[in-house]
């Protein structure tokens, strides 16, 4: 991900490139389970 040819290809298309530990990472991902989690739960979504 911090290859220069890399990064370049990825943020011509807009993105944002963030390389960062897997535990960083990881972290990310709890918070936004928890986060979107709840709003989930709290509106009462059903896959259909």
């Amino acid at each position: 991900m911090k290859a220069p040819d890399v990064v370049e290809k990825l943020e011509a298309a807009g993105l944002n490139v963030v390389a960062e530990s897997p535990d960083y990472f990881g972290e990310i991902i709890r918070s936004d389970y928890a986060k979107y989690g709840k709003l989930v739960r709290d509106i009462g979504f059903k896959p259909q």
